[in-house]
């Protein structure tokens, strides 16, 4: 994987924006389930605000999360990922 990443970082960036849940309320739902899923999980953390994005857009953007995502999160009944198994 080291030297994949070393001939092309691409990678890892294209794969961190195809897999990270971020989009719409119903696209963050989805990739947050299908991770979920795959991987497990008793806890996930989101992050709202990046580099050097305003304060009021990871505001308004984290108002909408509570509002439509959270809901719907809270559904979510994944088993926790075992250590052993990782």
């Amino acid at each position: 994987m080291t030297n994949a990443l070393h001939k092309d970082v691409d990678i890892f960036r294209r794969a961190f924006v195809r897999e990270h849940p971020w989009g719409t309320p119903d696209q963050v739902i989805a990739k947050t389930k299908r991770l979920a899923e795959v991987f497990g999980t008793s806890e996930i953390m989101f992050i709202f605000k990046y580099g050097g994005m305003p304060m009021k857009a990871a505001e308004k953007s984290m108002r909408l999360f509570a509002q439509e995502v959270i809901p719907a999160l809270k559904e979510l009944h994944p088993q926790p990922m075992l250590a052993e198994a990782a």
